[in-house]
């Protein structure tokens, strides 16, 4: 049966990368991913070739992975300055952005799961501890870990009844290879019942350690160019990430009289030319900010098309309108809350734990229709009393959960000593 699931899984693989090759002829994101692997494993010996150093793997599916890794990556590189880190991302989004890190000595893509590619890359590497985040539960490269007796350990790890490991005839075959890591750190006690279920016994409630980086992001924040210029004393209301939806519940409150207090930043999560031109026609008096004269102007709308400015945009808002909650995947909202103020987001958050705890905690609002976000906006949002107290509470929901690295870093520190 197992040979069988594994063949299943090997078949898989091969039509995934098949598809990959195919959609990258229309497909920038696609396209990097092929090409990005490519003499992939002569690149890493190469990079690699001659040298005795000590090695710690990071393995990241993509770029929200990688913040919630960082603070743990940090605190190694402080600690074990004599251990090199090297990272791995799956995807084209987390790699292209972070491939110049400065805190990881070396950055690459992670060659596609295979037994021969499982053994030459640890051959390469040979770390002393490997440590994968969230999910991203590669078979062969897990097989491969366990046989060599590699320390490995999952942090920011969630189990959900939905997932593979729970579905019948297959889920014990997966969840077999999760013996391969030595530590589970997981992010919550719902995360440790299911757990249980699967009969994983080298689990620890960790917490998140995404409440970390967006502590320490806070802590020292950038100030982009003009945002303060823009404002001038203004209410502000960001939204985050945003997808059409959140966008037009935007654009239909915008102009309405008891808005006029407010200037909005839009920071949307597709930030294409085709994107950025669909949300000029919806606020035809707004500003792109790459293109306005940061000197200039009273304007209202200001449309973000840049990456990397949203987490230190957050400290000039009163209220954050977080996108992504009326499709697949609702974006980070720990980064706004961090700065004390109220959270708005759609409805799909049953994979989000932290926004059911955040809106459980009063520092959140559910939108599920524009016609709620407009009744909201002007009963709530307008309410400055109400932002006041909701985004104290938001606050103290940050402060309650941080301290998941220094708990990691306890386990960790065991292994490397």
């Amino acid at each position: 049966m197992k040979a069988l699931l594994l063949l299943v899984y090997s078949l898989g693989l091969k039509c995934y990368l098949l598809a990959a090759h195919i959609a990258g002829f229309f497909n920038a994101k696609a396209k990097a991913f092929v090409k990005g692997r490519n003499g992939l494993l002569e690149e890493i010996e190469k990079a690699l070739a001659g040298k005795t150093e000590k090695r710690i793997w990071f393995h990241f599916a993509s770029l929200g992975e990688f913040e919630q890794g960082r603070p743990v990556m940090e605190q190694l590189k402080l600690e074990y300055p004599e251990h090199k880190l090297l990272i791995t991302f799956f995807s084209p989004s987390g790699y292209e952005i972070q491939k110049n890190y400065k805190g990881a000595d070396y950055v690459f893509y992670l060659p596609f799961d295979s037994p021969g590619n499982a053994k030459k890359f640890l051959n390469l590497v040979n770390p002393q501890l490997v440590i994968f985040v969230k999910y991203e539960f590669w078979l062969y490269y897990l097989r491969e870990i366990s046989s060599r007796k590699i320390p490995a350990c999952l942090i920011s790890a969630v189990f959900r009844p939905d997932q593979v490991f729970f579905k019948p005839f297959i889920g014990h075959f997966f969840t077999s290879h999760l013996h391969a890591f030595k530590t589970i750190f997981l992010q919550n006690a719902a995360s440790l019942t299911q757990a249980e279920k699967l009969k994983l016994t080298q689990c620890l409630v960790a917490g998140d350690t995404r409440f970390d980086r967006v502590t320490r992001i806070s802590q020292e924040p950038k100030e982009p160019e003009g945002i303060k210029h823009f404002i001038a004393g203004r209410k502000v209301l960001i939204a985050g990430s945003s997808w059409p939806a959140e966008e037009n519940m935007v654009a239909g409150i915008y102009t309405k009289p008891e808005a006029e207090d407010f200037c909005f930043i839009l920071v949307p999560h597709d930030i294409s030319p085709v994107h950025i031109k669909e949300i000029r026609q919806k606020f035809p008096n707004g500003k792109v900010y790459s293109e306005w004269d940061k000197k200039s102007g009273n304007f209202r709308v200001l449309i973000i098309d840049r990456i990397g400015l949203l987490s230190s945009l957050y400290q000039y808002g009163d209220i954050a309108f977080i996108g992504g909650g009326f499709g697949s995947g609702l974006h980070n909202i720990l980064e706004a809350a961090v700065y004390g103020i109220p959270v708005l987001h759609g409805p799909n958050i049953s994979k989000f734990w932290e926004a059911a705890a955040l809106l459980k905690s009063g520092g959140s609002l559910l939108i599920e229709s524009e016609q709620q976000f407009n009744t909201l906006f002007t009963t709530r949002v307008i309410n400055e009393q109400w932002r006041k107290e909701a985004g104290e509470k938001a606050k103290d929901f940050i402060a309650m959960n941080t301290g998941a690295t220094r708990l990691i870093m306890a386990e960790i520190r065991k292994t490397l000593s």
